[in-house]
């Protein structure tokens, strides 16, 4: 009888433990994702916009969790879902929260807001427990006139979470470029 209470509990660790890592391989899965898509379609349509001379709309649309990518004509040409098991955060121009981005490319590979005024934002990933994970940082024109799109991750061990995102999105000493 011992036994089998002894082969129960060991079953009943060994499935808590695999539930557990199945939960953080899909998180780690799910915040590259996010890091990855976002960088990638912001660089791939600048670039695009600097060899092709073309403009481009990009719409980062936090509370839907997807990146859309409309050509001049306003044709949607990309539709990117980002992971929905994460939450994300946006400090325009440090006036808060919005719910979705639209910026546009320049011709010269640089991005900025639909009204052609220069774009300066952070977005940030949290993980499943709302902590922040990565910081994407654009900056729209620099003095080369192109577009800076830099990764940074949390190297600190305070904790930087959705509901003191605010107090953290000026102090550069909690992250690490990626």
């Amino acid at each position: 009888m011992i036994e089998l209470v002894v082969v129960m509990a060991l079953a009943a660790i060994l499935i808590s433990t695999t539930s557990l890592s199945v939960s953080k391989v899909k998180e780690r899965r799910a915040l590259e994702e996010s890091k990855n898509k976002v960088t990638e379609i912001l660089r791939l349509y600048s670039d695009k916009s600097f060899n092709e001379g073309e403009v481009y709309e990009v719409t980062l649309d936090y509370t839907n969790k997807k990146i859309e990518v409309r050509d001049g004509d306003s044709v949607l040409i990309e539709n990117e879902d980002l992971p929905s098991i994460l939450e994300y955060y946006v400090n325009v121009d440090n006036d808060g929260i919005a719910g979705e981005e639209a910026i546009k490319t320049t011709k010269n590979g640089g991005l900025a807001k639909l009204n052609n005024s220069p774009i300066n934002f952070s977005m940030y990933i949290f993980d499943l427990n709302e902590d922040a994970r990565y910081r994407i940082s654009v900056d729209g024109i620099n003095s080369s006139k192109l577009a800076y799109v830099n990764v940074y991750k949390k190297k600190s061990s305070k904790e930087i979470n959705l509901s003191n995102i605010t107090s953290y999105t000026l102090v550069s000493s909690d992250w690490e470029k990626d």
